[in-house]
């Protein structure tokens, strides 16, 4: 089953106190002046579907605990309403909890969301922009997780020449 985005809730999540996002299903462009908290939200989105929020994952320098909730306070939630068509769903994720927010038949889907990377950081797509032609290929099949697919396409590959072998011996 597929979802839209109908609507975003975040609430004292890093440099946001509280915003509401309409969308109704479309498409979603963030810009703004620096400072102005197009990260915080594009954090909040990501750590709504993978429970993370991959660039401040181990480091040093960041303490998740004290930079993740706003400092005017509050409890770090993100809500989205979902909708397949028919019905609408509200489901929430708050910030150091477990994941009692997402009802059951969700749960799949946020798993592999969390398997993968969710949001392409400006470093990540500078680093693709300024590669060469023969690293582009690394640097896509990393960032969108198909390094798990070049290994599986190896494996069946390999196993088709044994096949291959066995029946050139056996004719």
């Amino acid at each position: 089953m597929s979802y839209r985005i109908e609507g975003i809730e975040i609430e004292s999540f890093r440099g946001i106190r509280r915003l509401s996002l309409p969308l109704e299903g479309r498409n979603l462009i963030v810009v703004g002046e620096n400072g102005s908290g197009k990260s915080s939200i594009v954090d909040a989105i990501e750590y709504f579907f993978t429970g993370g929020i991959q660039h401040l994952e181990g480091r040093a320098d960041v303490k998740k605990k004290m930079s993740v909730p706003n400092l005017m306070g509050g409890v770090p939630r993100v809500t989205m309403r979902l909708g397949d068509g028919s019905s609408t769903k509200e489901v929430s994720r708050v910030y150091g909890r477990r994941d009692e927010g997402i009802p059951a038949a969700m749960r799949p889907f946020f798993e592999r969301a969390a398997r993968r990377p969710l949001v392409l950081r400006r470093h990540q797509i500078l680093a693709f922009i300024n590669a060469r032609d023969s690293g582009r290929y690394e640097q896509i099949s990393e960032l969108v997780g198909l390094g798990d697919l070049d290994e599986a396409e190896r494996r069946w590959g390999k196993a088709r020449r044994q096949a291959e072998g066995v029946v050139e011996e056996l004719e």
